[in-house]
């Protein structure tokens, strides 16, 4: 299924341990356990307006079940359009740490003050400064930064920030174009790609994205009598559409063209949306109006 469930991480010195991960259907993870032990060392909750957008995580230090040791943090994520996580909030309302990016996603770690932070390396645990189980991962769009090697896991592939490319072929194949390594069509600024598949519009297109991350239905289509009787019921309507039925008879294109300008019309609300979303919606009402004139 391509899910991250372990990670080999390291520990004190010639110590390595396994971080393990739990998921949800959504691939989303909710829990990071260090090892064995029997308290998490992370949970995380998500947003439902988008598959990657984070709200809170609770780190556990010591993995001992609460929140009160010097080292536990829970903090609250803050995020831009394009859903990368631009501070950590404290539970106080005060700012842990700050992150900026260029446009492919390579990171700038900034302190609460918005000066530069000395290493340049996310925290998330307090200045434990022992093995790095406390540092925050999710980062640009939403993607889960590996420290080890400063690329992003983003469920599919990785993608190299410094290079603003994938490192692995797209698995859904020539969907982008005919770079199967390209980011994005090189648009990051427009475009996210969450599943590291083919490319979303970000925050700014959501009327073409569910709540899942996935691509909303474009079949807008209504067949002519729900269209044209829209705004009558009982008799009114009945006839209205015993009406519109012998009407198609007759001369069909005239309520056919009716039902499908009234398609293209809420084709419209994917005009803010890449190109191809609109081109397919209103490519359903074409096909849905041949085959309305083409009734008996």
């Amino acid at each position: 299924m391509h899910r991250r469930i372990r990670k080999c991480v390291g520990g004190e010195p010639g110590e390595d341990a396994w971080n393990v991960f739990y998921h949800n259907t959504s691939w989303q993870v909710l829990e990071v356990r260090r090892a064995e032990n029997t308290h998490p060392q992370d949970q995380f909750l998500w947003g439902a307006n988008y598959i990657d957008a984070p709200v809170v995580r609770w780190h556990d230090s010591n993995w001992d079940g609460d929140y009160a040791d010097a080292y536990d943090t829970i903090l609250y994520y803050t995020y831009d359009g394009n859903y990368s996580v631009t501070a950590l909030v404290k539970t106080d309302g005060s700012v842990y740490e700050r992150y900026a990016y260029d446009p492919y996603g390579a990171l700038g770690v900034l302190e609460a003050d918005f000066s530069a932070d000395p290493d340049n390396i996310p925290d998330g645990d307090n200045g434990y400064g022992g093995p790095p189980y406390g540092r925050n991962e999710i980062l640009y769009c939403g993607y889960r930064h590996d420290p080890e090697s400063g690329m992003y896991h983003v469920r599919h592939r990785y993608y190299h920030p410094a290079l603003g490319r994938w490192i692995n072929r797209d698995p859904a194949g020539y969907v982008d174009g005919m770079d199967l390594y390209e980011y994005c069509i090189s648009n990051p600024v427009n475009l996210l790609d969450y599943m590291g598949e083919y490319k979303l519009p970000g925050k700014g297109c959501s009327k073409c994205i569910d709540s899942s991350g996935g691509r909303k239905p474009l079949d807008q289509w209504n067949d002519p009598e729900d269209e044209i009787c829209s705004g009558h019921s009982g008799v009114t309507g009945w006839l209205c559409k015993r009406w519109v039925r012998i009407h198609l008879k007759m001369a069909p294109k005239s309520p056919c063209m009716f039902a499908k300008s009234a398609c293209d019309g809420r084709c419209g609300e994917f005009l803010s949306c890449p190109k191809e979303d609109m081109s397919k919606c209103t490519a359903i009402c074409a096909m849905h109006y041949v085959t309305c004139i083409g009734k008996d």
